[in-house]
């Protein structure tokens, strides 16, 4: 059986700073303040792709599609760009019709070594954040995996993004 699964990724401001994701046929924006380890984030629909450039920080997908299935594994790859010495990447996911749930963070450069991932997420979760570039590998792939996946840069503002479907059956799954 296959897995669906999108990736979107947004990068968000501690102030609460709103984040434009551009996505292809609808966009959703993060807002809220980024707690240490479970930010509250809300979901707004957006009728047009969004672009907005606040600094110069930028989060990018790299590739647009993957695929894969039950009982094998996924990677979802990032690229990042910050001018800050520490940067602390964050993988979230988002099933319809349900609010955003935290999945890990990661800390990269001078934040190196630190670290907090979801109970849920501690066997079959992993992720990897380089210099320029974070990755979120789901292992022994289940039909439950199929969400929105989202990729996240603290601190900073928000950038521009668009999404990268990483489809097994449709983009989005049902619960």
């Amino acid at each position: 059986m296959m897995v669906a699964l999108e990736l979107v990724q947004a990068a968000q401001e501690l102030t609460g700073i709103v984040a434009a994701l551009e996505v292809t046929q609808d966009a959703h924006a993060l807002d809220g303040t980024m707690a240490a380890q479970e930010p509250a984030v809300a979901k707004n629909d957006l009728k047009n792709p969004v672009n907005c450039l606040i600094t110069g920080d930028l989060v990018t997908n790299i590739e647009t599609e993957a695929s894969g299935t039950e009982g094998g594994k996924v990677t979802l790859q990032c690229s990042y760009s910050t001018a800050n010495s520490y940067a602390y990447l964050y993988w979230y996911r988002k099933y319809p019709n349900q609010a955003m749930e935290y999945i890990l963070y990661k800390g990269a450069r001078s934040g190196r070594g630190t670290n907090n991932i979801a109970a849920f997420a501690q066997k079959r979760f992993s992720s990897i954040a380089e210099e320029e570039f974070t990755t979120l590998t789901i292992s022994t792939l289940a039909l439950s995996d199929s969400a929105i996946y989202y990729c996240a840069l603290r601190p900073t503002s928000l950038k521009s993004s668009r999404t990268l479907n990483k489809k097994l059956s449709r983009h989005r799954s049902q619960r």
